[in-house]
């Protein structure tokens, strides 16, 4: 409508600090599935209308698990490329986030559903 920012962009004033990127970036269509470190969800990017998977993990308050989650990430990255591993887009921390398994700091990781 008039005066409405574009899709995937933050309204005139508001404070992005308060946004969640997970929120404010993507529609959750679903749970993919449920494992040892978090909860995959696809979803669709609202700035290019595709869909992704989306991995949500709560951040321990344990430095080692913390990390793990962080050596997987790295991995994950570094394998993107590889044909029997999904393409990996970016990882990105929040805090706040109640929906991440049982609430807190999250991360999510964002993978091509292609």
């Amino acid at each position: 409508g008039k005066g409405s920012p574009g899709v995937g962009f933050p309204s005139p004033g508001a404070r992005p600090w308060d946004q969640s990127r997970y929120r404010k970036d993507f529609v959750e269509l679903g749970r993919l599935g449920k494992g040892g470190f978090g909860s995959v969800f696809r979803v669709k990017q609202l700035l290019d209308d595709r869909e992704y998977a989306v991995k949500k993990v709560r951040i321990s308050r344990d430095d080692r698990e913390n990390q793990k989650l962080m050596r997987e990430v790295k991995i994950i990255a570094l394998l993107s490329s590889h044909t029997n591993i999904v393409r990996y887009f970016g990882a990105w921390s929040e805090t706040g986030d109640r929906d991440a398994e049982g609430g807190g700091e999250s991360a999510g990781g964002e993978f091509s559903l292609e």
